[in-house]
């Protein structure tokens, strides 16, 4: 089950998620969570402060839409959630949750109000 999702998920560009760090030869360092482990994730949409429609979230709409449907179209869906497995103890779920990020690193020296969202997948699993 979870080898269908994710095909599913790189089907709609999951990978490893990049900030530019160096501005001359624009370097990319992958992310990594607070738990140290990198992150992969769909880009959606990157905004600016310059930014006078709305077609940028319109953008992180319509990808997230789409990645949801091609999801249940697989998994049954609940509170938010997909099911991925259940057993007598236990229920494994898949959560998509948006992250926003400056699109630039920090050591740029550029405006953080550049901004690009990722759609992040994570497995949770509780007990019953």
């Amino acid at each position: 089950m979870k080898a269908q999702i994710s095909a599913i998920l790189k089907a709609h560009g999951l990978a490893n998620i990049k900030l530019q760090t160096n501005y001359s030869d624009m370097n990319a360092k992958t992310y990594k969570g607070w738990d140290g482990k990198m992150v992969k994730g769909i880009g959606l949409s990157s905004h600016s402060p310059m930014d006078v429609t709305d077609a940028a979230y319109e953008r992180i709409i319509a990808k997230t839409c789409k990645v949801k449907q091609a999801l249940s179209e697989l998994l049954m869906q609940t509170e938010g959630r997909f099911i991925v497995s259940e057993t007598k103890k236990s229920i494994t779920y898949l959560e998509l949750y948006e992250l926003r990020l400056p699109t630039y690193h920090y050591t740029m020296n550029l405006d953080s109000g550049y901004q690009t969202t990722y759609l992040v997948p994570r497995y949770v699993k509780e007990e019953k």
